[in-house]
């Protein structure tokens, strides 16, 4: 099965990251996959707002503005009118958020940097070994 998989660059991508992302532990944190989602866009996008987040996650404002509220709630995300447009809102995240996306992250960046260390950098060999271990968790 395996063999299968690595000719497709499209099941080598999918099965990876199902091996990347399952190990993070958002009970421990009580959120939720979407809001993990928010935090770890809000950290990694240059000027954030609420309208490019939504876009890239591909969910309504509906779907969207319980679990913001949430985060914003617990004080691990903020808003504030965009300095070019005040009509625009950017998000930011508080120092409480950004320390929890960091623990939320470090776990995955261990996996990610010990496969890549195991092949040397090569990205190819280390999504390969992610879809061994991931398939070989059935």
């Amino acid at each position: 099965m395996v063999e299968k998989i690595k000719e497709s660059n499209i099941a080598m991508i999918y099965f990876a990251y199902q091996d990347f992302s399952q190990n993070i532990d958002l009970e421990r944190f009580h959120i939720t996959k979407t809001q993990h989602r928010i935090l770890f866009l809000v950290s990694h996008l240059t000027k954030p707002t609420i309208k490019k987040v939504l876009k890239i996650m591909g969910i309504s404002k509906q779907g969207f503005i319980k679990p913001y509220k949430d985060l914003e709630e617990r004080n691990l995300l903020e808003t504030r009118p965009s300095q070019d447009d005040p009509r625009i809102k950017d998000l930011y995240l508080t120092d409480e958020g950004q320390a929890m996306i960091t623990e939320l992250n470090r776990d995955q960046s261990k996996k990610i940097n010990h496969y890549l260390e195991k092949h040397d950098g090569d990205w190819q060999k280390a999504l390969e070994d992610m879809v061994t271990h991931y398939l070989q968790s059935f």
